[in-house]
């Protein structure tokens, strides 16, 4: 099993785990370390052959458009999925964009990336920690879909009657 994956710590370490359990099973693993510009440029190329791509994911703010531009840019996604798979991808989101105000497009890019989990064309495998401190000062903290805090939802005592 050959698995890709650009110079980052953490993906390191992913990666080291991933092949370890997998040896103990009687599966041989490779790990290419690439740096992040080579992994795009492969990617853009279509010269990414490995099995498995671990990447991760960073937007740069919570807005729904970020999720869109990722969905419908990211070379590594768009050169992973299977032809049937990236063409449903591009259609679901030029409709999206044709379709919904932007308002809506966090719920229409959620079961998207739900049916993307489904047909296993990503795995969601870990997320960086996120640490809100809110103990004791702010309430209503809950979770979205991609692991975000909601802070649309979140109010606090002291500021209740502003």
């Amino acid at each position: 099993l050959t698995i890709a994956i650009f110079e980052h710590h953490t993906l390191k370490e992913c990666a080291q785990a991933m092949v370890a359990l997998l040896e103990q099973v009687g599966i041989e693993c490779e790990v290419n370390i690439y740096s992040f510009d080579d992994l795009v440029q492969k990617a853009n190329t279509n010269t990414l052959v490995e099995d498995l791509i671990l990447i991760s994911l960073d937007l740069d703010d919570n807005l729904p458009t970020s999720v869109f531009h990722w969905m419908l840019s990211n070379s590594v996604l768009n050169q992973s999925l299977p032809v049937e798979a990236k063409h449903w991808l591009q259609t679901k989101l030029i409709s999206i964009r044709q379709q919904q105000p932007l308002t809506n497009y966090l719920a229409a890019l959620e079961s998207i990336s739900t049916a993307m989990i489904t047909e296993h064309w990503m795995i969601p495998m870990l997320h960086h920690r996120q640490t809100l401190y809110f103990q004791g000062v702010l309430k209503g903290v809950s979770i979205n879909v991609w692991g975000w805090p909601e802070i649309q939802d979140v109010w606090s005592e002291e500021y209740a009657d502003i």
